[in-house]
């Protein structure tokens, strides 16, 4: 299969319209129909239902969807990469949440003023679609906690020690708590960040409380942090996320962010496979530590 089979594949997909999507890729509705065709053939699957009324995807069609989003991607990626490398220098770097991309904001401004030249991508993935990037060579490293390293090779370079908190709405009666214990959640509905946001954490006994409340409530499980803010901003329940999911601007929403007493603090900060010792990351890299820890400070003794 080829670049232009794809393209027009997913443009039916998404158009449901033979003619739209030839509209869309500057091609001939023949020139579609025949790029689709092709690939029917080599994939031996009929992909779409299509008479004189509709245009629908079959079920082959449907499941093969992602996986050719996908190649796009990588392609797009790919080539994007190549560009970059011919024109300019580039730095990648890989994050799991929208917080750590406000929190890179500052520290790429300072990157920006030192290396006029280097131009940062970012990407935004779950932590195990980064991995999978980061062994692939496709960024130089993701923000990272440490349990993200289990079962990999890669090295990690920690920049702050991380805890977890309980996110309430300004109007709760826990709110403006310098800290609580789980036992205080007992009878709050819980906002959680879906598996896939965050490793599971085996030697973290705020895990099992957690596991433990689940069976007993009916909890919120989100595939997004910022709708588990705006969750418990709404006074839905208390949100329970680790501090690198947290932005800055949480305050507009009038929140409250509490720490959790069972929680263990966890070490933060960069995964990498391969990282150079050249100057441009070293400037990177003190930047994000020094901003985590205005951010996150050490608790005092």
């Amino acid at each position: 299969m080829n670049t232009q089979q794809l393209q027009c594949f997913v443009a039916v997909a998404d158009k449901l319209s033979f003619t739209k999507a030839a509209q869309e890729l500057y091609f001939s509705v023949p020139s579609v129909t025949h790029h689709i065709r092709q690939l029917e053939a080599e994939l031996e699957a009929q992909l779409f239902i299509r008479n004189q009324k509709l245009v629908k995807l079959t079920d082959m069609g449907a499941a093969f969807y992602p996986y050719a989003k996908e190649m796009l991607r990588q392609q797009d990626l790919a080539t994007q990469s190549l560009t970059r490398q011919s024109s300019h220098g580039h730095i990648s770097i890989g994050c799991t949440s929208n917080a750590e991309l406000v929190m890179l904001t500052e520290v790429l401004g300072k990157f920006r003023l030192a290396f006029p030249d280097m131009e940062p991508v970012v990407e935004i993935e779950t932590y195990d679609k980064l991995l999978m990037m980061l062994g692939a060579g496709q960024i130089d490293f993701m923000m990272a906690s440490s349990h993200m390293r289990k079962g990999t090779d890669f090295s990690f370079l920690e920049l702050v020690k991380m805890k977890s908190y309980a996110i309430v709405a300004r109007s709760h009666p826990l709110a403006g708590q310098k800290e609580i214990r789980f036992s205080q959640l007992e009878n709050e509905r819980l906002i959680l960040p879906h598996s896939k946001l965050i490793p599971f954490q085996s030697d973290n006994p705020l895990r099992d409380l957690v596991n433990l409340h689940r069976l007993h409530h009916r909890d919120f499980f989100i595939e997004d942090d910022r709708v588990c803010l705006s969750l418990a901003g709404a006074g839905y329940g208390a949100a329970v996320l680790p501090g690198y999911r947290i932005p800055e601007y949480f305050e507009v929403l009038d929140l409250s962010c509490i720490p959790i007493l069972e929680n263990e603090d966890f070490p933060y900060g960069i995964l990498y496979k391969d990282l150079p010792p050249e100057k441009k990351l070293t400037l990177l890299v003190r930047e994000m530590a020094r901003k985590l820890s205005r951010r996150w400070p050490p608790a005092e003794k």
